[in-house]
């Protein structure tokens, strides 16, 4: 069943990551800091397990508890679309799942810098998502060729009004996009395949070229990756 979207005029969606506000050397120190935290917990974590000490043993459980199911929601968006309430705002930032964050983060670094069009960058950056790549190829698409193509169109795409506001700006537009695409889809966040999508509802004149030329239309990804998904279930059905 479709999940219905909450009425506009009650509900207020933004899209906002200080992480995005932070300069590349901020955000890799953040990156490095979490995975050292990680670190540190899982040797704390086997410490207290194999600690003579009851309570530190009781602890150790807790805290092995607590990387399984980090490790069990990995990929997941922080919360899914079925918490967003129908009033007050909500920032979509914790919807995404993190390829999808990942994606927006790169390509608004490229933009910045290169004054590009974010659209193409996100595209270009979708395509080194396997699941993309998957897609694009059940519909007879070369990814190579794509990207050659991309990267022909960059260069054309260069825009004068390319400060961070309003690459912000465009950003925030093109989530809001992504996550009507996933509530008509009924997905449970908002996934790599609706922010593909979402570009072709961006007023944007390089990617619609870029589509128009390969002929793809809005969903055409996302049946793709259906398809692909039921074929490999059937397929382990079977055996």
């Amino acid at each position: 069943m479709q999940q219905p979207s909450p009425p506009a005029d009650r509900l207020k969606l933004y899209f906002r990551d200080p992480r995005l506000g932070m300069t590349l050397l901020g955000r890799l120190l953040v990156r490095v800091s979490s995975y050292v935290s990680y670190l540190v917990l899982g040797v704390s974590t086997f410490a207290f397990l194999i600690s003579p000490v009851r309570g530190l043993k009781y602890l150790g459980v807790l805290l092995l508890l607590f990387l399984f199911d980090r490790l069990i929601h990995r990929g997941e968006a922080d919360r899914p679309l079925s918490e967003i309430p129908e009033t007050g705002q909500v920032n979509l930032t914790d919807f995404l799942r993190p390829s999808a964050f990942s994606v927006i983060e790169k390509a608004y670094d490229r933009s910045l810098i290169k004054k590009t069009s974010l659209s193409l960058e996100v595209i270009r950056q979708l395509l080194t998502l396997a699941e993309v790549k998957e897609g694009l190829e059940r519909m007879d698409l070369s990814v190579d060729e794509i990207k050659q193509k991309i990267d022909e169109l960059l260069p054309q795409s260069v825009k004068a009004d390319s400060k961070r506001e309003i690459v912000m700006g465009r950003i925030e537009t093109l989530v809001g996009k992504t996550y009507e695409r996933a509530v008509s889809s009924s997905h449970l966040f908002l996934e790599p395949s609706d922010l593909f999508s979402a570009v072709l509802g961006v007023e944007d004149e390089s990617a619609f070229r870029l589509f128009s030329l390969f002929g793809i239309e809005e969903g055409d990804l996302e049946k793709a990756m259906a398809f692909g998904a039921l074929k490999k279930q059937f397929s382990r059905f079977r055996q």
